[in-house]
């Protein structure tokens, strides 16, 4: 008499799904200065609008828990964040969620007073997973001639 078992393995569900993609940020300026204090902050911010993630049987996609910017070292400032929309461009470098749509929030400052010379801006910020977010923008003001020089560093 021949006896015999075997175990087959036919599915298991995913224990810990795959967070969604981290939100984007971008400074869009500044890139020129309208009078000698003043300085126009606008940064783009582009969240994956597809839900990913499921808890408690709710689907979620990943938001900003908070996003603060601070000039040159100096104590940091919340950034106001507005909805312009959801967008569904088609695949290139302006999404970076390869043709995915994403929801579009954009925030705007004044910096007042910023003198002539190199500064830096850090954008820092949270998401509700807990992911930390943070760039750095780099730009050069000169009164005299009223403009603006800048370049950004990605990390």
């Amino acid at each position: 008499m021949l006896v015999g078992s075997s175990l087959i393995k036919i599915a298991e569900a995913n224990p810990k799904p795959n967070p969604p993609p981290i939100p984007d940020i971008t400074v869009t300026s500044p890139y020129y200065c309208n009078n000698q204090a003043t300085v126009s902050l606008t940064v783009e911010v582009k969240v994956f609008a597809i839900p990913t993630i499921i808890i408690n049987g709710i689907f979620y996609t990943e938001m900003l828990a908070w996003l603060n910017y601070s000039l040159d070292n100096q104590p940091s400032s919340k950034l106001i964040l507005q909805k312009q929309g959801t967008v569904t461009p088609s695949v290139g470098k302006e999404n970076p969620f390869n043709g995915d749509p994403y929801v579009l929030y954009i925030g705007r400052e004044t910096l007042v007073n910023v003198a002539d010379g190199q500064h830096s801006i850090a954008i820092q910020g949270e998401t509700y997973l807990n992911r930390t977010l943070l760039k750095y923008y780099h730009f050069t003001t000169d009164t005299a001639s009223l403009r603006v020089k800048s370049s950004v560093l990605n990390t």
